[in-house]
């Protein structure tokens, strides 16, 4: 490619000088709705580039203004902060709260107080970036309930089979995933609850975050469970696909 997608930290430079360009919003008065909206449309040459091709820089304008409105606590954050949120959508090419594509998480320091916004990967997300390889016909994800009928086996003669109870199907207590490849392969990965939780304490940051200031209720793990474990399983699959 003949130009090249601008990095994120080229974009911290970018915001970083906004405040002193002409036509910037100095009143302190302005609101903090108002302020960002102003700093979106200044960059939307920016947001152009990071994009990939087909994906408009109005559009993800227009959805990132809607998170805002509708999660006022997201605006507590810094502009620093909210812009790198949409410049990791953008350049990921996923839109925010959109069909669980992409969540903007505000997380309050309870100790200094400073909110900040943390970018979360959704599994429908997480899948969209995974057919983008051209490689993978499709890719599901599903939970599996304790009075559901689910067995599976690894090895030379793999199987996976799951009939989801028709009511009362209990606590979840399994997550798969699998992959059909163009290529007529297939490929399939089970967890536990328990397995799950293990990676989400061990290496989500957001949720040990969360925990420590005893804030867990805003967790994305908590608030959106089930989607985030979908992830989980998805991510790690995705390790042995092309």
């Amino acid at each position: 490619m003949a130009e090249q997608k601008a990095s994120t930290e080229d974009h911290k430079n970018v915001i970083a000088n906004q405040g002193s360009q002409q036509g910037q919003p100095q009143n302190n008065a302005v609101s903090p709705y108002r302020k960002i909206e102003a700093y979106l449309v200044r960059m939307k040459p920016q947001l152009e580039m990071a994009l990939p091709k087909d994906f408009d820089a109005d559009r993800l304008t227009r959805i990132a203004l809607t998170t805002f409105k509708m999660n006022p606590k997201l605006l507590d954050a810094s502009v620093e902060s909210l812009i790198g949120a949409v410049l990791q959508s953008a350049q990921l090419g996923l839109m925010p709260n959109l069909l669980g594509s992409c969540y903007f998480i505000p997380y309050t320091n309870k100790q200094t107080g400073e909110t900040t916004v943390s970018f979360q990967i959704g599994y429908k997300g997480l899948i969209d970036l995974v057919y983008r390889s051209g490689n993978v016909l499709y890719v599901r994800a599903n939970a599996v309930c304790e009075n559901d009928e689910f067995k599976y086996r690894y090895g030379i003669n793999e199987e996976l089979d799951h009939v989801p109870a028709p009511k009362n199907r209990g606590n979840i207590t399994h997550f798969y995933a699998y992959a059909k490849l163009k290529n007529g392969g297939h490929y399939f990965d089970v967890m536990t609850v328990d397995e799950v939780n293990q990676i989400r304490d061990r290496h989500s940051q957001a949720f040990q975050g969360a925990k420590k200031y005893k804030n867990e209720q805003n967790s994305v793990w908590v608030q959106h469970y089930e989607e985030m474990a979908k992830k989980t399983i998805i991510k790690r699959m995705i390790k042995y696909l092309p």
